[in-house]
């Protein structure tokens, strides 16, 4: 019996959901398990927040992954997690976080998926400079 892959929602802010998506498809192929729900200047909030939240109630299991944590999308995204207990939602999503999540969305469940890659995103976000001058010394 094969389990339920976790759908990924990308919840940001005009063309970068999308762009993170196309990042993705370039890396490993069509992310058939990610949404892109863009949240435009002309659009109303509360109709991009329905509809979000439609495609939540979709899928047995969610993780929602937005751009900024005091921004519209995640505080509007937020209330996805009300009474729904198999959806997650993390927030500051780079391209490795995205890569993960979904390379994994089929084996993880949302909890470990959320968990996981939100240790991915901190890995991945250094000063560089400090890490090449910790490698001479």
């Amino acid at each position: 019996m094969s389990r339920t892959a976790v759908q990924i929602i990308l919840a940001a802010h005009g063309t970068l959901g999308q762009a993170l998506k196309e990042s993705c498809d370039y890396f490993i192929g069509d992310s058939e398990y990610v949404k892109v729900c863009s949240l435009n200047e002309d659009e109303e909030i509360h109709e991009w927040e329905r509809k979000l939240l439609s495609w939540v109630d979709s899928c047995p299991q969610t993780l929602i992954l937005t751009d900024m944590l005091r921004a519209s999308t995640t505080v509007h995204a937020s209330q996805a997690l009300r009474g729904r207990p198999d959806v997650e939602l993390v927030t500051g999503v780079n391209l490795a976080m995205l890569v993960k999540a979904v390379q994994l969305a089929s084996v993880w469940d949302v909890h470990r998926l959320a968990r996981s890659i939100q240790e991915t995103g901190k890995e991945d976000i250094l000063y560089l400079r400090d890490k090449l001058e910790e490698k001479r010394n």
